[in-house]
């Protein structure tokens, strides 16, 4: 896997393992069998029922139509940015600052998959055409076609990014880190209603957060109550920032604090 290395607003650079083609259309595979499997399993039960016709359609487009098409957005919001096969094959989507993606960006990424799988296509032209049965060239491509797109963007986007990616600013990476965040200032925020306690810390350079973080890790390893009292202290002088936690908590919010500002707000 090649290394993606992406700016951020703490002025160093975060570097991810880009999930290559290769695996990422292995994931598509894993996806494909596993959707395909859970919708024979499901019609198989549903046939077993002997539902009178109304109630069979609407079971089958409540519990196999719907969650077939909607299994990879939903998989991805509820995974934590995987699918099956993504989790498999040890891969996940993240947006350009290293968090997981809005509810937005999960779902522009995946509306695109319309437009990238020529299967659609296929789908519409036997449909006009009226063809009833799918030769087998006919199922390999409905099979295969719909990475064929999405790999051309792989080969020429900068980060290895579909055109759904592109549009919604996200990237598929080893959802193994190639380096430790914990070395840097970044942490991820994946609580959507975080509450910022301490919008004043945007008036801190990067520089001194940096500072701030080392004292911070140097004061926690040590169990030195009296350095994390005296950078707090000094913090809340500079800042005009008056609160009740303890020093340790405080400095662990006001870096977090900078973390979700800094990714999801403009400067």
């Amino acid at each position: 896997m090649s290394t993606i290395k992406i700016p951020t607003p703490f002025n160093i650079d975060l570097e991810f393992a880009a999930a290559d083609s290769g695996i990422r259309l292995l994931a598509y595979i894993l996806d494909f069998i596993i959707r395909i499997i859970a919708v024979f399993g499901l019609v198989f039960l549903v046939a077993r029922l002997n539902l009178p016709e109304q109630v069979d359609t609407i079971v089958n487009v409540l519990f196999i139509f719907i969650p077939f098409t909607l299994y990879y957005l939903l998989s991805e919001i509820f995974m934590d940015g995987q699918t099956l096969g993504k989790k498999i094959v040890k891969i996940k989507v993240r947006n350009l600052s290293g968090n997981a993606p809005s509810l937005d960006q999960y779902i522009i990424r995946n509306l695109f998959r319309l437009i990238e799988s020529p299967a659609m296509i296929f789908a519409v032209l036997a449909y006009l055409t009226q063809v009833d049965r799918v030769s087998s060239f006919g199922f390999m491509l409905f099979v295969l076609c719909p990475a064929v797109i999405p790999l051309v963007f792989l080969i020429k986007t900068k980060y290895n990014q579909r055109l759904g990616d592109v549009v919604a600013n996200t990237i598929v990476i080893s959802s193994k880190k190639s380096q430790p965040l914990t070395n840097t200032i970044f942490r991820e925020i994946t609580d959507a209603n975080y509450q910022v306690q301490f919008p004043q810390i945007m008036r801190i350079n990067d520089k001194d957060l940096n500072k701030i973080k080392d004292l911070l890790d140097r004061a926690t390893q040590n169990i030195d109550v009296t350095l994390a009292d005296r950078v707090a202290e000094r913090i809340q002088q500079v800042l005009g920032i008056q609160t009740q936690m303890n020093s340790l908590e405080f400095l662990e919010t006001i870096l977090n604090d900078y973390n979700y500002l800094a990714t999801r707000e403009p400067k």
